[in-house]
């Protein structure tokens, strides 16, 4: 197994700020009614046991949004301006946007190196706000390679090398690094999913990635995604200002943020979670969203429909819903 130990943005271990995985035993205690006894179990039964409960982990949280910011980390970024709540369907929907991002930048990046994954980022979030997070991933790798002592990588992927990347695998590892090691997620380390997810990453990969290949990778995407969270809940709480009686940010607000937003409105448009919160906002309160003052290029844009055509992941990406 190989497991590389991340440092946090703070400049401490994954590891040492979140709890760890609870050992596991050869003994199993079945409580009764009447009388508690234990039954000891062969090791080979037990790994078993445990491989199943890893795969229906990971199952899960296929399925399931992740959790790159949570409601605590919201309310605080959107309370900068006036105290202010996020809705959980709001959060739920920002968490997928990030989500969305995460696997766009990959499939545009086709590999875990750094000069990769800044192409990556630039075609997915071509504007100002892309470049911004470039300077602060690039911020985050030289404090990561001060700390470490380790030299950039000079030589880059081969065409064969990234049209063999394994996207799937790579997006599954990276989202649960960076709801780890996200300064603004509650998500606690696991050792042994995150163990999992990398050999499945590394058995079909075209390379086989070292230590200094694959570490700084969550590092960068992580700060990449963090950048872009705090701009979008800040433009969030922009838009909650306006109306002194409102102390809370729902999904109306939020897709007015988006829509108003020069920035992301270009990207957003594209993306699938864009349908998914139309799908759950009024059509009545969608056309008054729609008609608040938005930057140029979004009034001359082709007016958005709760069924508009969206850009197709490919069938490996499941998305996740906001129902």
């Amino acid at each position: 197994m190989m497991s590389f130990g991340v440092e946090s943005r703070c400049g401490n271990s994954a590891s040492s700020r979140k709890r760890t995985c609870r050992s596991a035993t050869k003994d199993i205690l079945i409580s009764g009614r009447s009388q508690s006894f234990t039954l000891s179990l062969p090791l080979s039964v037990l790994f078993s046991y445990i491989n199943v409960i890893i795969c229906a982990t990971m199952a899960f949280m296929a399925d399931t949004v992740p959790t790159f910011a949570s409601a605590r980390a919201a309310d605080v970024i959107l309370s900068d301006v006036r105290a202010t709540s996020i809705t959980p369907d709001a959060l739920r929907a920002v968490n997928i946007l990030l989500d969305e991002l995460l696997w766009l930048i990959l499939s545009n990046a086709r590999s875990l190196d750094l000069s990769r994954l800044k192409t990556g980022v630039l075609k997915t979030i071509p504007t100002q706000l892309g470049k911004d997070a470039i300077l602060e991933a690039e911020i985050e790798i030289r404090a990561y390679r001060d700390k470490t002592h380790s030299r950039p990588r000079t030589t880059r992927p081969s065409e064969d090398i990234l049209s063999a990347f394994p996207l799937q695998e790579a997006f599954e590892f990276l989202r649960l690094k960076c709801q780890v090691l996200s300064s603004f997620g509650e998500i606690e380390e696991d050792p042994i999913l995150e163990s999992r997810l990398l050999e499945n990453y590394t058995a079909v990969s075209p390379l086989s990635p070292s230590q200094d290949f694959i570490e700084p990778a969550p590092l960068y995407v992580t700060a990449v995604i963090e950048h872009v969270c705090q701009h979008v809940l800040g433009n969030v709480a922009k838009v909650v200002a306006r109306d002194s009686s409102r102390t809370a940010a729902d999904l109306v607000i939020l897709y007015t943020s988006l829509c108003e937003d020069s920035s992301m409105y270009p990207i957003f448009k594209t993306m699938k979670v864009q349908s998914h919160i139309q799908s759950h906002i009024k059509p009545n309160t969608l056309t008054r969203t729609q008609s608040i003052t938005q930057p140029e290029d979004v009034r001359t844009a082709p007016p958005i429909t709760p069924f508009a055509q969206t850009r197709n992941l490919g069938p490996a990406r499941r998305i996740s819903s906001l129902s």
